[in-house]
């Protein structure tokens, strides 16, 4: 059966300038949160990174895996800690202490 073709209507218009509205937004919302990544920017050059995130934070996990992945790609040193069973506020803990000073001891101190 041949599918017959019919003008278009003007709610037919009107919704196709609307998903064409809504796919331009969402690419300008995608490249600000592209260009607001620091993943984004990651190079070779970049310092030693410690990255720490709680395994229950629900903020940020992925954005830090990510970022841990470019680290490693471009070679940077990095740390990337994730504390089983802690939610965002990681740095009260005393082993996250630990692990953040002994990472800067390493990083620091005179080869």
């Amino acid at each position: 059966a041949a599918i017959e073709k019919r003008p278009a209507k003007e709610s037919d218009k009107a919704a196709i300038e609307t998903l064409r509205a809504k796919a331009s937004d969402l690419r300008q919302r995608r490249a600000r949160w592209r260009d607001a990544s620091a993943v984004t920017y990651v190079t070779p050059d970049d310092p030693p990174t410690f990255l720490c995130v709680g395994a229950d934070d629900e903020y940020r996990p992925l954005q830090i895996a990510s970022l841990a992945a470019a680290l490693k790609q471009a070679g940077v040193v990095h740390e990337h800690v994730i504390i089983p069973g802690m939610k965002h506020s990681v740095v009260s803990d005393p082993v996250v202490l630990g692990r953040i000073y002994a990472f800067l001891d390493k990083q620091l101190r005179p080869k």
